[in-house]
């Protein structure tokens, strides 16, 4: 392996306090220092050369200042400060093989399962793949402290537009970031989202789900459900309700939740990206963070469900915003209070690249469009008929696959995170279980409940929810 050594070199620099993004990623409350990745495999376009890879990475690593970020971290292992340089080298590795697929896999899964070095790294690694003096493919992974999901997305469009120098003074850097939320209205804006925890954590089940294995062999397992007849059946439904597609997935998961459950109120940990926020839309960052959401489940048919998952989900998305040192503290009080633990272990992660539902305003006031990471609506040209549903269904996929991170996480017992498929036409369920607390069965019937939810609705608003 050949290792270059790319420099870079920015006007600015400088240190601070880390921002709630960046903290709420490196972890609270006994969960310091996790080890969660971005990143994937490029193929690139014959011609390629190794220079003009080596362009790319530092233009970005320029031009973002997140990318040359590294931290402190303190004695009690907190994330105490994040120092950007100005300058430096970005190693980039240069693999010659005879297999370039499998080499690009394999250092793919060699830079995800090797822990970064806050202190010393940078938070980005990166590798081509040459094969016959031809550059076959470019690897990359980041630490996700640096970029969230729509991070990355915005770090690629800079990419792809980098001959145009991007407008700096609309998107916030971290250390911008952090410098408001320090303020007068960044306190303000935390303390508002946690009386929105508080009254969740109060009325919460203490656990939603509770353990049936003590052995220490229950493995953290993962499901994938592949499905069509879902993608069909969200577009139909949010076409006749006028709802959103996220916040039918979101009542579909909170009706497959609380069958598993037995519980009729459903509290998730919701990923919120807060991009509708000032500044924060096209930053190349890590802004997202945890929103707590709750409903009745109780509700006898979907499209009531679906109302309530509606209203509850705006109230998550505008209260996933504050301090998450001050979150840790609000649980712990809530929890002497009431004189048992709150497990909030059961989460929720909207991935899909659709536009959002809160979109930004000069005035700082989001207006509402549709659902997080709304898909658009079905082309009513093309009805949704029982025919087509079930000729979808029996396209529907379903497997496991092997759970390779270093480490199972902790306080997940059930995680269910939405893509969509390759071509757009299906959605991509992947549900991530503790098997101490649910077993393979109970998580494999959760992803055919979500599925068959959805297709019920489409069918027959007035249906009763299936069990």
């Amino acid at each position: 392996m050949e290792q270059i050594l790319v420099p870079f070199q920015a006007a600015d620099q400088g240190r601070g306090a880390p921002s709630w993004g960046q903290r709420d990623l490196w972890g609270v409350g006994g969960h310091e220092g996790r080890h969660v990745t971005l990143g994937g495999v490029t193929a690139l376009p014959r011609g390629t050369s190794v220079e003009a890879v080596a362009g790319i990475v530092s233009t970005l690593v320029t031009r973002h200042p997140t990318l040359r970020t590294r931290f402190h971290v303190d004695a009690a292992r907190r994330l105490s400060e994040q120092i950007v340089s100005s300058s430096g080298e970005v190693a980039l590795a240069v693999l010659e093989t005879d297999h370039p697929e499998q080499a690009a896999f394999d250092a793919l899964v060699g830079f995800d399962q090797v822990r970064f070095d806050f202190g010393q790294e940078w938070p980005l690694r990166m590798a081509v793949v040459r094969h016959r003096d031809e550059l076959t493919h470019m690897v990359a992974v980041y630490n996700h402290i640096a970029l969230d999901a729509r991070g990355l997305d915005a770090m690629l469009a800079d990419m792809a537009e980098r001959e145009t120098p991007p407008d700096g003074a609309a998107a916030l850097p971290p250390l911008e970031q952090a410098s408001w939320q320090t303020s007068a209205a960044g306190r303000r804006q935390s303390a508002r989202a946690l009386r929105h925890w508080d009254r969740i954590l109060r009325e919460a089940p203490a656990q939603q789900f509770r353990k049936q294995r003590a052995d220490a062999d229950s493995p953290y397992v993962k499901l994938v459900l592949e499905s069509e007849a879902a993608q069909l059946a969200v577009r139909a439904i949010a076409e006749r309700t006028r709802q959103s597609t996220g916040y039918v997935l979101l009542a579909a998961y909170a009706a497959a939740v609380t069958h598993l459950s037995g519980s009729a109120l459903v509290v998730l940990r919701v990923v919120v990206d807060n991009r509708f926020r000032p500044g924060l839309s096209d930053s190349v960052s890590a802004v997202s963070q945890m929103g707590l959401w709750s409903i009745d489940a109780s509700a006898a048919t979907f499209d009531a469900l679906l109302a309530r998952a509606m209203t509850s989900s705006l109230d998550t998305y505008m209260n996933a915003y504050y301090n998450p040192e001050e979150r840790q503290s609000l649980i712990e009080s809530v929890e002497r209070e009431r004189g048992e633990p709150v497990v909030l272990d059961c989460c929720y992660n909207d991935r899909r690249r659709g536009p959002q539902d809160l979109k930004p305003a000069a005035d700082g006031v989001p207006t509402l469009t549709g659902g997080q990471n709304a898909s658009a609506p079905t082309d009513p040209s093309e009805p949704v008929t029982r025919g087509t549903l079930r000729a979808a269904l029996d396209r529907s996929v379903l497997r496991w696959e092997p759970w390779t991170a270093p480490t199972s996480p902790v306080g997940e017992t059930l995680y269910l995170h939405i893509d969509d498929t390759p071509n757009g036409q299906g959605l991509v369920f992947t549900i991530c279980g503790d098997t101490a607390y649910l077993a393979p069965a109970d998580i494999e019937h959760c992803a055919h409940m979500i599925e068959d939810v959805l297709v019920q609705a489409a069918l027959d608003s007035g249906a009763p929810i299936p069990g």
